[in-house]
């Protein structure tokens, strides 16, 4: 069984609260607290699907979002745990997000 359609279903949320981040470097749980500032209703199920690490350019997990290794991507892992935001204008951004 393969969690790529789980974990892509919150790419949407991710990248639209890291776009205003685009170039920074962060961490793991500066991530999440973001994220989580934006989205405040994510239940705990939800939130343990959420992995920046999912969501690379240049890092592919088994199982990560359909983004992972494309120009789609929200992060550049530089480290461990810590990501370079490189959401910029993602083409895949709706307007209407609906709810997580």
């Amino acid at each position: 069984m393969s969690y790529t359609p789980v974990v892509s279903k919150y790419h949407k949320f991710l990248a639209s609260a890291m776009m205003p981040y685009n170039g920074q470097t962060l961490k793991k749980h500066e991530i999440m607290a973001v994220l989580l500032a934006k989205y405040p209703g994510l239940s705990e199920k939800q939130r343990q699907w959420i992995f920046p690490s999912d969501h690379c350019e240049n890092h592919v997990c088994k199982g990560a979002c359909d983004c992972a290794g494309s120009q789609n991507a929200i992060f550049r892992q530089v480290s461990r745990g810590t990501y370079i935001v490189v959401v910029g204008d993602t083409p895949c951004i709706g307007t209407d997000l609906g709810h997580p």
